[in-house]
């Protein structure tokens, strides 16, 4: 059987966003968390997760331990669009990424050549 399960509506993502901000320190207002979920019409609740963790990374990159609302709009930008071109990586993070992008191109590799008639 196929179930199909669509994303959770304003009420489930607002608690959703309060239940894993409560797991981190942070000043975010009730209003704040809400209009958060109103903004993230397709979140799920990894999708939430991630928000939230990424939004704690930019606070402690900050020098914060606390996050704020600048912090998890930051978050979120980052979430759906990725860093911004002049991002400047650590070295350490430059190699992790190019061994992940490789591993893509030895799992095509692989893939195609097992497609391959014998």
């Amino acid at each position: 059987r196929i179930y199909k399960v669509g994303y959770p509506y304003l009420e489930g993502r607002t608690r959703t966003f309060q239940g894993y901000f409560d797991k981190v320190k942070h000043s975010l207002t009730p209003d704040e968390i809400e209009k958060l979920a109103l903004m993230s019409p397709y979140a799920t609740g990894a999708s939430i997760k991630d928000v939230v963790n990424e939004a704690l990374i930019v606070a402690i990159r900050d020098g914060r331990d606390t996050v704020d609302f600048a912090d998890a709009l930051k978050a979120k930008h980052l979430k759906n669009n990725g860093p911004a071109d002049d991002w400047k990586y650590a070295d350490w993070e430059r190699h992790a990424v190019a061994i992940h992008e490789a591993s893509h191109a030895v799992a095509m590799y692989r893939l195609a050549r097992s497609a391959l008639p014998a």
